[in-house]
């Protein structure tokens, strides 16, 4: 059976905004409707995550336990907490690597240390697919004879409107779901990929993936995207440097994923501990000028007018609206880093 469990706190909290939240109901709505084609159904909770998942396993008598590891530090303390719960009562739990490609422990150096620089690990990180492809798992067809019915899962909770955790329906949604994510990868891996390296540098042309928001919330696997980008190098006319230069940016994803892990501290602080003694600015009329598209900077403005309006913004432009907020206005990365959460 497959369960998610809505975690009030979180949903009302202060890294959530009605993008994501609507974004990520939207797509539970759709794999329900997924599994309940295949007579079963998606077991909805809500609450703490041990006891939500305890009940379920006793009223269906469950055995085991299955989930996939998620280095946030929130995250690994209650799967830390939920897994503790669940072999206490003599069940047995088993995690699995899927949000990213290797795991934090598998990219290493030499003396068992973990990479601070992005090229080198890029080099170990290719030297360890060519060794192990790690292609992707077809779940339909693992899921076909496994499913459990619908009418043993019981009763289970309705999808919820955003209204439920505090959050407005946003009057532009994203397109969520896996069938979505698909056909947004086979239309990039198809053409676009091929003027990838250029064009996703321009924020006026539709030159890059745009499936960001599918990859933050599991709408499409890491290794899905991985063997597009393969398949597209190797089969598209004249598609192998972008094909590369988007495997590049999947590969930068992986590495800041295991930074998170073995630094997590950068949850709250900066990477480099040097930098904690950086004098940000305080001004609270440039940063809501910054949050409200008001600098007076035409391309910062149009990128947040972006953000603002759609839930989304162009990969360049994020890069220059921080920098902007950071190293023109002097204001601290943090108050930005909340802004893009929400």
């Amino acid at each position: 059976m497959c369960a998610f469990v809505l975690d009030p706190s979180l949903l009302r909290g202060a890294t959530m905004g009605p993008p994501i939240v609507a974004f990520f109901f939207d797509s539970l709505a759709e794999l329900r409707a997924s599994l309940r084609e295949r007579g079963s159904d998606l077991a909805l909770l809500e609450g703490d995550a041990g006891m939500q998942l305890l009940a379920l396993a006793e009223r269906t008598e469950a055995q085991a336990l299955f989930f996939n590891v998620d280095y946030e530090p929130f995250a690994l303390e209650r799967d830390r907490a939920v897994g503790e719960a669940f072999r206490q009562r003599g069940l047995h739990v088993e995690s699995s690597t899927d949000h990213v490609i290797f795991g934090s422990g598998e990219i290493l150096k030499a003396d068992g240390s973990p990479y601070t620089v992005f090229t080198p690990y890029k080099r170990r990180w290719l030297e360890a697919l060519s060794l192990d492809p790690r292609p992707p798992v077809d779940s339909a067809a693992a899921l076909a004879s496994k499913a459990l019915a619908r009418h043993a899962l019981g009763a289970t909770r309705e999808v919820p409107a955003p209204e439920e955790f505090a959050h407005q329906t946003p009057a532009r949604r994203i397109p969520a779901g896996e069938r979505r994510a698909h056909e947004i990868l086979a239309a990039f891996a198809r053409s676009r990929i091929a003027s990838y390296a250029g064009e996703r540098n321009l924020p006026a042309a539709s030159g890059t993936s745009q499936l960001s928001p599918h990859v933050r919330a599991g709408t499409i696997g890491i290794r899905t995207c991985v063997r597009a980008a393969l398949e597209a190098r190797d089969t598209v006319p004249g598609a192998m440097r972008g094909a590369e230069t988007w495997l590049g940016e999947l590969i930068w994803r992986d590495f800041y994923q295991q930074i998170l892990a073995h630094f997590p501290h950068v949850v709250a602080q900066p990477f480099l501990q040097r930098a904690k003694s950086l004098r940000y600015r305080r001004s609270q009329a440039d940063f809501k000028a910054w949050c409200e598209a008001r600098t007076g900077y035409p391309l910062v403005d149009a990128a947040m007018t972006q953000l603002n309006q759609t839930g989304w913004m162009h990969n360049r432009l994020r890069m220059i609206v921080a920098s902007f907020l950071a190293k023109d206005l002097l204001l601290d990365y943090r108050l930005g880093e909340r802004y893009f959460e929400q």
